[in-house]
């Protein structure tokens, strides 16, 4: 069987969920924007391809290394083995035995080391691989370039808003302070007006003021 050109390979799509953290950093998300998938780290990019395209290269590479690339990815994801007599290989799934046994037989491997000696094994074994990894890794960068350009654009447009809605907040009180001086002249105006008019009318003196106020019975009885 040939190997395919890696241009032809699928791109990583699903997520290795049970080596979720390992190496990999969250797209930040803005408030207002929706959030965006954490890049793959090479271990789950290596993974990913391994799982799906293993088919196309397994019978280009020797046997036992395909045995102990799966051995390399068990310990990476589940760490050291642990005997679970529900899910021992059968009696003549040799392949599965083989397996199980290259797996136990990395004992306390970290599962980092583990990870990285997976993909340098994965690396050397199959050739196609760097590229596709390199092409994945720069749709990545590229996907990541544009996030940040798009959450840069998002924040100069939030600062823009805040900025309008200061400088109407700011019109407003001016506004408002400008009608409570006309309102305050206003009012102003209308006491010196009053106190013109009491000044520009004629005095008079006590005793004529309260003479005017009496009733005309009351002046004849005076007199």
């Amino acid at each position: 069987m040939a190997v395919p050109d890696a241009s032809t390979l699928p791109p990583a799509t699903a997520p290795v969920a049970a080596a979720a953290g390992a190496g990999t950093s969250a797209a930040a998300a803005t408030p207002g924007s929706k959030a965006h998938p954490a890049p793959k780290s090479k271990f789950e990019l290596g993974a990913h391809f391994y799982r799906k395209e293993k088919t196309l290269f397994a019978s280009r590479i020797a046997y036992a290394d395909n045995i102990q690339l799966a051995a390399l990815l068990r310990q990476s994801i589940s760490g050291p083995y642990i005997p679970d007599p529900d899910n021992e290989p059968g009696m003549f799934d040799f392949q599965g035995k083989a397996r199980t046994q290259a797996w136990r037989d990395l004992g306390e491997l970290p599962k980092e080391e583990a990870r990285q000696r997976f993909l340098e094994m994965l690396q050397a074994k199959v050739p196609v691989f760097n590229e596709w990894l390199a092409t994945r890794l720069r749709e990545q960068e590229e996907r990541e370039r544009a996030i940040r350009e798009q959450q840069e654009r998002d924040r100069q447009e939030r600062e823009r808003q805040e900025r309008l809605r200061l400088e109407r907040e700011r019109q407003a009180a001016q506004h408002e302070e400008l009608r409570r001086r006309e309102q305050e002249l206003a009012r102003q105006q209308q006491q010196l007006e009053q106190r013109a008019r009491q000044l520009a009318s004629p005095q008079q003196h006590p005793a004529q003021h309260q003479q005017q106020q009496q009733t005309p019975q009351q002046q004849q009885q005076q007199q």
